[in-house]
């Protein structure tokens, strides 16, 4: 388990429901009745305080959001993105 994953379980454990260990990691958040509108907001905001990025409106979709493993894979997406273009302007400016 990354440490992005564990993240992720503790904040559901902590937030919703008591045991986020047994939880799968493709498990559907919404259709298992973890998260419903109000949990997504909830999940968005955790995302974007603890891992310092920007959930765009149009990323809020159950492809992105929906278990453990697509809410991982999309932070660790958004943060390399984010360090590709850092990495993109420290070019330009050397």
């Amino acid at each position: 388990m990354t440490e992005i994953e564990r993240d992720i379980r503790e904040f559901i454990a902590e937030n919703f429901i008591l045991d986020a260990g047994s939880l799968a990691s493709d498990a559907s958040l919404t259709q298992s009745g973890v998260l419903d509108s109000m949990g997504v907001l909830e999940l968005i905001m955790f995302i974007e305080q603890r891992f310092a990025i920007t959930v765009p409106d149009d990323h809020a979709v159950p492809e992105n959001l929906d278990s453990v493993e697509r809410i991982a894979r999309y932070v660790r997406d958004m943060l390399d993105a984010a360090a590709d273009a850092a990495a993109g302007s420290d070019a330009r400016v050397a």
